[in-house]
This record gives C-alpha cells, sequence and structure tokens, in this order.
C-alpha cells in the first residue's frame, strides 16, 4: 500500500511541475465509480449542451433557467464531493495528524478551485443574459462568438481542475487505506501478547483440580484469537 501511495503521489507531483497548459480532450477520462464523479459527468454533460449555443440553448439563455439548472448540477457535484471527503476522512483515523492535514488542505484546495471554476461559468452565463438584453450597438453574432470563445476556455479549466481534484482524492484514498492497514496492525500487535500468554497458561496448569481453570485459559485464548480474525 505504500508503494502505490508512493506512485500517486509522484504521479500527483508530475502533473502540477508539467509545463504549460496539458491538452485537454472532450470527455472527462475516468469512470463514473463514485456518485460525486457521476454528478461531474452530469454538470459536464449541461455544459457541452449549453456549448452548441443551439436555438434552443439560446433560447434559454435569455431567461435565468440555464444558470438555474446550471446552480443545481454544481451544488449536486459540491455536496457529493464534500461526503466523499468525509467519508474518506472518516478512515484515516490512525493516520498521523500532519499527514492528515497535509491531504485535507490539499484536497481542499483543489475542490475550492473546481467550485470556483463553476461559479465563473454561471457568471459568465448571465453576463450574456444581460448583454443581449442591452446589446450596447453590438451584434448578436458578435456576442454569441465571444461567450463560444469563453466556454472553449473555462471548459478546459475545469477539465484540468476535475482531473486534478480526482489525483488528489486518490492520494487521500490510498492514505486512508494505509491508516485502516496501520490500525489492524496495531490491533495485532496488543493482542498478541495475550494470546501467548492464555497458551502459556494452558500450558503450564496440571490435572484434576486445575481443569476448570485450564478451560477458562482456552477459553480466553479462543477469544482472542477470535478477535484477531475479525480484524484480520
Amino acid at each position: 500500500m505504500k508503494a502505490l501511495w508512493a506512485v500517486l503521489l509522484v504521479t500527483l507531483l508530475t502533473g502540477c511541475l508539467a509545463e504549460g497548459e496539458p491538452e485537454v480532450t472532450d470527455q472527462l477520462e475516468w469512470q463514473s465509480n463514485q456518485p460525486w464523479e457521476q454528478a461531474l459527468n452530469r454538470f459536464w454533460d449541461y455544459l457541452r449542451w449549453v456549448q452548441t449555443l443551439s436555438d434552443q440553448v439560446q433560447e434559454e439563455l435569455q431567461s435565468s433557467q440555464v444558470t438555474q439548472e446550471l446552480t443545481a448540477l454544481m451544488e449536486d457535484t459540491m455536496t457529493e464531493v464534500k461526503a466523499y471527503k468525509k467519508e474518506l476522512e472518516e478512515q484515516l483515523g490512525p493516520v498521523a495528524e500532519e499527514t492528515r492535514a497535509r491531504l485535507g488542505k490539499e484536497v481542499q484546495a483543489a475542490q475550492a478551485r473546481l467550485g470556483a471554476d463553476m461559479e465563473d461559468l454561471r457568471n459568465r452565463l448571465g453576463q450574456y443574459r444581460n448583454e443581449v438584453h442591452t446589446m450596447l450597438g453590438q451584434s448578436t453574432e458578435e456576442i454569441r462568438a465571444r461567450l463560444s470563445t469563453h466556454l472553449r476556455k473555462m471548459r478546459k479549466r475545469l477539465m484540468r481542475d476535475a482531473e486534478d481534484l480526482q489525483k488528489r482524492l486518490a492520494v487521500y484514498k490510498a492514505g486512508a487505506r494505509e491508516g485502516a492497514e496501520r490500525g489492524v496492525s496495531a490491533i495485532r500487535e496488543r493482542l498478541g501478547p495475550l494470546v501467548e500468554q492464555g497458551r502459556q497458561r494452558t500450558a503450564n496448569l496440571g490435572a484434576g483440580a486445575a481443569q476448570p481453570l485450564r478451560d477458562r485459559a482456552q477459553a480466553f485464548g479462543d477469544r482472542i484469537r477470535g478477535r484477531l480474525e475479525e480484524v484480520g
């Protein structure tokens, strides 16, 4: 598990140190296994529809419908991200506090960037609606062309920050797994001597009057071994 965590950390650092803006594809390149990923994919699909700037999109942009629907998708995504992060935090119990704090800050920062991207997108669509209503000597085509360019740029930024959040959550999850394994090892270390004591007592006890004590010692040893099997 330590090796897995190390690989994830190297992958994350490599992405951070790469020069220039990474190439962005049209699709989010992951399987939507987690609820937050599924929620983000719904947001992403809606954004792809908005980006077509079809007649229906432009008509709905004139009202608040698109921004309202985007807001609902944004809130759903960020709620799922928070829930998943909380779930991982609960699994990080045995991990050192310093490690917990560092990973938590990294995930929180990535989460904030993605949320800010979504907020920027919503504000830009609201600005487009205002521009179309006022016009101010501009043609609709000019306004639409500016929006299309802006949406492409925002799409790239959203993709980059979404993938960054996924990588950091993967590192967080690896830390949670390692913490759980450390917890099991610690339990084994604590209970191991007790099992050995039970065995020694059973071996040292004589027959006859000592039989009840032997039975109790044997039962004690069996009980401890049962605990070990439960955690292992």
